[in-house]
């Protein structure tokens, strides 16, 4: 018991320099990242990258505007789990909720990167945990300038769109982005052959485990094969599994999983 107190302490001591932010940092997180790394597997160079190849693609005077992902509540103040706009993520490695990201293009030598992201508060962290604030979304995210993503700030950003000849939002903005997605980067192309090799060994132990969970039904056969990606690493699935036996079997997307299998006519064609 005593050797638990003492470790955790040392901890603090060594991460004491760099405070934590509202994601995983390889500073705090070296479990899951390596050095340099903004997400598993993607540096923020390569973030950088991906950001100077849509500038280069918008002309002279333009500029680009995307929300991030807001914080839904499934009730009061039950929220649903977060997950980022993937274009969103895309661009910046920013994986807290209601963001914005503004791409800058005066002429081809003069660009800019805005981050406006929720500004640090004291009562918040203490029920949901640290957050990173404008004044280190620039230090960690490469940011040019960083705000805090409130009214007046929007009002801003309103009329720089207002002021120049071409604005990329909505589904144009998007659109460019993934015309850019297509095109998977040697590090990418690592992070998705990790995902499918995680996918691959859960469906082996789904198969292994079948004859033994003849009373799980589609429901527990789910959480069976969510559980088997999440403890090989897996942060989140990809979409929700479809587990269906007989007739279901035929709906592509059939997400209830909510039937009992019946063992002899097992037929599950997704997960």
């Amino acid at each position: 018991i005593w050797g638990c107190v003492a470790n955790p302490l040392l901890a603090v001591r060594h991460f004491s320099s760099f405070a934590p932010i509202g994601q995983p940092h390889y500073l705090t997180h070296p479990h899951l990242l390596k050095p340099g790394e903004l997400t598993p597997g993607i540096t923020k160079d390569e973030y950088r990258r991906r950001r100077e190849k849509i500038l280069e693609e918008m002309p002279d005077d333009s500029i680009a505007i995307m929300l991030g992902q807001r914080k839904l509540y499934m009730t009061n103040d039950i929220p649903y789990t977060f997950r980022q706009n993937s274009d969103f993520l895309y661009l910046t490695g920013f994986q807290e909720p209601d963001a914005l990201l503004v791409l800058r293009k005066f002429d081809k030598n003069n660009t800019k990167f805005y981050l406006y992201v929720p500004e640090r508060n004291e009562h918040n962290e203490l029920w949901n945990g640290p957050s990173c604030g404008p004044e280190r979304a620039v230090e960690i995210f490469g940011a040019d300038e960083a705000f805090p993503a409130n009214n007046d700030h929007l009002r801003n950003v309103n009329q720089m769109m207002k002021s120049t000849s071409k604005a990329f939002i909505d589904s144009n903005f998007t659109q460019l982005v993934e015309r850019h997605r297509l095109i998977k980067s040697p590090s990418e192309i690592q992070v998705m052959q990790h995902a499918a090799d995680i996918s691959a060994q859960a469906y082996i132990e789904i198969m292994r485990e079948l004859k033994n969970r003849k009373g799980d039904g589609e429901h527990g056969l789910t959480n069976h094969f969510r559980y088997e990606c999440t403890r090989r690493g897996a942060q989140r699935l990809g979409y929700p599994p479809v587990v269906a036996c007989g007739s279901r079997a035929n709906t592509i997307h059939y997400i209830s999983n909510d039937l009992p299998l019946k063992y002899t006519s097992i037929n599950s064609r997704q997960l």
